[in-house]
């Protein structure tokens, strides 16, 4: 499988998540990470935001913004990262590159998707896939 691919060939695999409530976007959202060498968990983190406005989207890019953070803290910017996310919209629209300029600045992930870009310019070698839920379960399990 390309999971299995990309842990064998990448220097670091990492998952995002995020988590919110769109019916009810006042309340917190929540998002994590967790990285791997190979296939060893070497570090995983959450965090929870409590804007006025918050939205599955804007979890879903702030948990890929937080293992960004993190990787660069680290100085492991030049490694060959792959990160994986269940979100397909996020990584179609966010992490992709694919035109922005349809979408609404008032949005609330607007300030999110400007960190992302901003964190994304520090990277050498990284790739951002889609998978299915049921395969992101350690950073799904890090939100329960």
């Amino acid at each position: 499988s390309i999971i299995n691919f990309k842990h064998k060939n990448s220097d670091l695999v990492c998952y995002t998540d995020g988590s919110g409530d769109n019916m009810d976007t006042s309340l917190p959202i929540t998002f994590s990470f967790c990285i791997y060498d190979q296939k060893t968990l070497i570090h995983s983190d959450k965090n929870i935001c409590k804007d006025e406005i918050n939205t599955t989207i804007k979890a879903e890019i702030m948990g890929i913004n937080l293992c960004l953070a993190f990787l660069f803290s680290e100085n492991l910017h030049n490694e060959k990262i792959t990160l994986f996310s269940d979100s397909k919209w996020v990584v179609d629209w966010v992490c992709n590159n694919l035109n922005w300029e349809s979408k609404n600045t008032e949005a609330p992930y607007y300030n999110s998707f400007l960190e992302f870009r901003k964190l994304r310019s520090e990277f050498l070698d990284i790739e951002f896939i889609w998978i299915p839920r049921e395969f992101n379960s350690v950073a799904d399990g890090l939100l329960r």
